[in-house]
């Protein structure tokens, strides 16, 4: 079977909390950050920032909006 294209540039949204405890988003921030660095690691794959990535993380914004902003085509949210 044919394997799945691999995306040629991503980025890594925020992971949003569901309570309001420090401890929970400093721990998603961390996720998100763990999950961009091996994203990084891969070969032809270029990863967006983390500052340019989690300054579009807002409710205002459709993910085809951040993508586009940040000219990915690829987005991972959580």
């Amino acid at each position: 079977p044919a394997s799945a294209p691999v995306p040629r540039s991503v980025a890594v949204l925020r992971v949003r909390t569901i309570g309001d405890a420090r401890e929970d988003a400093y721990f998603a921030d961390g996720m998100s950050e763990e999950i961009i660095q091996t994203l990084a690691r891969l070969d032809g794959v270029r990863v967006a920032s983390r500052g340019s990535s989690f300054a579009l993380s807002t409710d205002t914004l459709t993910a085809r909006d951040v993508g586009g902003r940040l000219g990915v085509e690829t987005l991972v949210e959580g």
